[in-house]
């Protein structure tokens, strides 16, 4: 396809969006806001990339406190939520599922640490400055992976004065959260600031199985939350020269937020569990779901940072661990038929360190320096049960002298990754109107997967084999695996395989900026982001080795700023090869990774806040996406009596109720393939032309703030009153890539009224989420058994009140 003319149009109607606002001479004003996105402090409006930026007040306004919530006011924005896994989409660019051993499109940062693992990103907000969401490629300042974009979170920093705040929540489904900061100075080159939150709700789903209830595995309420998070930074500057940060963070988090799985389908022979004679759900916010349901995360971080200014240039240490524990189980089934459970054990490792050297910002020549590198070891242990397993595995399995109930299991010895990645970016200053930047960065990453256990046992009690060891058939017994296996102290079957992947990568970047003014700059950039590839974990044979993916950017944008109104936005075009496809696994419920042959995306977006005085505020912003796979042949699930050669079994005709997950596949275990019920992932479908995961063709906002001074109203100094409401909108998209499954299109609509005493010590809010009440699902993946889907919220009603001290 011939893109240039397509690539002239976007040019064309950006370049002609950056003139509209330019005739409104407004008597309001804005406030700069100061970003961190290029290494050094700047001024939005100067920062030649597409950067949405929102302020700790900003972020209350508009009801968010957390990452999931965001999207609302940043168009091109997408999450989608599977069990533990938070997946961030920018512009149609992510990962669905960032299993150990794979890494997510879309990273997070926490301060300056870069956060590798999806659960670790779920959890609410707790003493954030603001949040900045870097939309493109980043592949030279923060090209961990940043083929998508990148998320920041700003905490803040310890003040040399004693302040205090708290805050306490309820409302809808027993919402109950307290909030507390106490900042001390602690002499007068040191202060501490610390801050605790703890959130939890009752959940807004109901369990209708008849065993809902019998233990805290398999419970009556779901989408239920119990979350705290510490944070701890103590900020030193013993000298106007040396400035040293230390900070510390802790995050739990139990319940079974995001595990209701739903039926996919509303009855056989698709849905294996309602054919063999399992319940459903019978509204939109039940579930009956038999097998454990429950999840415990913890993430714990410390960091460190020394900046010294030498004058000519300030040089800077950067040095994080960070560790993030999981474990979840989830029914797979989505039936209370005793089909497909899963439990998972995840567990990440990670050191970090950077040296940078950056120069001062007043100067033509700029420059920012730098090496970094990463140290990550990740495991995880699996294991699906059920009479899925029973059925497709009793005859083998019992020549092992096992006995039903038993389970698959995979023991991960881990997958360690060594990266190192120096960086460069320069800024030129032709003209005080022309600017060129320049940045590359060059990464050495080795990953090895340091093996893989795999086989059969009898089920305990809590999902996992007896006393933690393998005591069945070895994968090879069963002729699933070609790797060998060895037997250590007569019991414990252990897979000898080490594999290793190695890439080494350049990822350059090239703008030109222009300002003819102080209220306008354009810039045109070109840029690459590269992914790391790594292993598919969970495996229960061979492991498969996924290749890097690489995004080609080329985008040009705006920043404007006036009076009152202030207007950015980019139009861009990727290139995007070898992008990694995430599906649901076959055999286990799990997931897997491969490579597709590319895909083409282009887009405009915009976002326009316009003040005109100080009682109002305004806010604009949209999103347009044409997204598409290229030469892309790749599988598809099918409902088995769909597939030709294969019989439609009768519900009556599965003994014991029990259906294999190998339902339509020729396996070892079922070589005919002749059960008709379930869903048969067929390969060989040309996807070409199909739309990316998630990225939906329009998104956008409305918003708006009023605030009232109650002095004016004749109510004496008594604070003021602020009224705020966001209406957000996102078209249809699909939630895989044979574009099967639809995410339906939504309008969601949130408000918020808050009191403000007159010294702003004293506040009083009530907001309320999904006001429309719209019914919509944040996943609905599909497997062999049929697969699930996850309900979003209701609408939701809260209450704050919240001191300053």
């Amino acid at each position: 396809m011939n893109i240039r003319p397509r690539c002239w149009l976007l040019a064309s109607t950006a370049l002609a969006l950056v003139g509209f606002p330019a005739a409104a001479q407004q008597t309001g004003g804005l406030s700069d806001i100061v970003v961190t996105s290029q290494k050094r402090s700047e001024n939005l409006q100067d920062v030649p990339i597409a950067v949405t930026a929102l302020s700790s007040g900003e972020l209350a306004g508009a009801n968010i406190d957390g990452q999931l919530t965001l999207p609302k006011i940043t168009p091109n924005l997408n999450f989608t939520v599977v069990a533990s896994f938070a997946s961030a989409y920018i512009r149609g660019v992510g990962t669905q599922f960032a299993n150990p051993g794979l890494e997510s499109s879309v990273p997070v940062y926490f301060d300056d640490t870069y956060v590798p693992r999806a659960a670790a990103g779920m959890f609410t907000f707790g003493d954030i400055e603001r949040i900045e969401v870097l939309k493109g490629p980043q592949g030279t300042l923060y090209g961990r992976n940043a083929t998508g974009g990148a998320i920041r979170l700003i905490t803040r920093d310890p003040k040399q004065k004693f302040e205090a705040a708290a805050s306490v929540t309820g409302g809808s489904d027993e919402r109950m959260a307290i909030e507390g900061m106490v900042n001390i100075p602690l002499t007068e080159w040191a202060a501490l600031r610390v801050s605790g939150r703890h959130d939890e709700n009752g959940g807004f789903m109901k369990n209708i199985s008849p065993n809902a209830g019998t233990n805290k595995y398999v419970p009556k309420d779901l989408e239920v939350r119990n979350e705290e998070i510490w944070t701890a930074k103590l900020l030193m500057t013993p000298t106007d020269k040396l400035t040293v940060k230390i900070s510390g963070d802790y995050e739990r988090k139990d319940g079974n937020e995001g595990h209701t799985f739903q039926n996919l389908f509303p009855s056989g022979p698709e849905q294996v569990g309602l054919a063999a004679g399992g319940l459903g759900n019978t509204k939109f916010y039940n579930a009956a779901l038999d097998f454990n349901t429950y999840e415990n995360v913890t993430s714990y971080g410390i960091a460190g940072r020394i900046d010294y200014d030498l004058g000519a240039a300030t040089v800077s240490s950067m040095s994080a661990y960070r560790q993030n524990n999981e474990f979840n189980c989830a029914d797979l089934d989505g039936t209370s038929a005793n089909i497909q459970g899963s439990c998972g054990r995840p567990h990440t490792r990670q050191i970090t360190q950077e040296f940078q050297i950056a120069s001062p910002a007043d100067q033509r020549f700029r420059y920012v320096a730098g090496l970094y590198y990463l140290y990550e070891r990740s495991d995880y242990d699996f294991r699906v049960s059920g009479s899925a397993i029973d059925a497709g595995f009793g005859g083998l399995a019992s020549a092992f002298g096992l006995n039903a109930p038993l389970v698959f299991a995979n023991e991960s010895e881990g997958v360690s990754t060594d990266s190192y990645a120096p960086y460069a970016q320069i800024d030129y200053d032709f003209t005080d109107q022309l600017t060129l930047t320049l940045g590359a960065r060059y990464t050495h990453e080795k990953k090895v997967n340091q093996g893989n256990v795999g086989g059969i046992g009898e089920m305990t009690p809590n999902g996992f084999l007896r006393d933690g060891t393998f005591v069945g058939s070895p994968l090879f017994a069963l002729g699933l695996s070609p790797t060998p296996f060895c037997v250590a102290d007569g019991e414990t079957l252990c897979e000898e395989l080490k594999e290793s992947l190695t890439s080494k990568k350049f990822t350059p970047k090239a703008t030109i900026s222009y300002k003819p003014n102080d209220d306008l700059m354009v810039y045109a950039t070109a840029s690459r982001g590269v992914k790391s590839g790594g292993f598919n974990l969970p495996a229960f044979g061979a492991v498969d080795a996924v290749q890097p993916e690489t995004l080609d950017d080329f985008e040009v944008g705006w920043k404007y700023q006036a009076g009152a109104i202030r207007f950015n936005g980019a139009a861009f075009y990727y290139d995007y090869k070898d992008l990694q496809i995430q599906i649901t696994d076959q055999t286990t419920g799990g997931t897997r990774v491969k490579n597709a042959a590319g895909a083409e995306v282009m887009g405009v977006e915009g976002d326009l806040t316009w003040v005109p005085n100080d009682a109002w505020e305004f806010g604009l912003g949209g999103g347009y996406l044409d997204t598409k796979y290229k030469n892309f042949i790749g599988d598809a699930y099918t409902p088995c009596a769909d597939v030709p050669g294969l019989s439609a079994d009768t519900p009556e005709e599965i003994a014991g109720k029990a259906a294999a997950i190998f339902a339509c596949a020729p396996t070892a275990v079922n070589p005919t393939g002749t059960n008709g019920l379930g869903l048969a992932l067929v390969g060989g479908r040309d996807l070409s032309g199909n739309k990316l995961v998630n990225a939906p063709k329009v998104s956008g906002y409305l918003r708006s703030t009023y605030t009232v001074q109650l002095a004016d109203m004749g109510a004496g100094d008594s604070g003021r009153l602020q009224f705020s409401s966001i209406l957000s909108y996102r078209a249809k998209a699909y939630f895989d890539p044979a574009n099967n499954f639809e995410d339906k299109d939504r309008v969601l609509l949130s408000a918020r009224a808050q009191w403000f005493s007159a010294d702003d010590k004293l506040s009083l809010a009530v907001y309320g989420e999904n006001l429309t009440g719209k019914k919509y699902f944040v996943s609905r993946p599909a497997q062999s058994t049929g697969g699930w889907q996850t309900p979003a919220a209701p609408t939701q009603v809260f209450v704050q009140l919240s001191a300053k001290f």
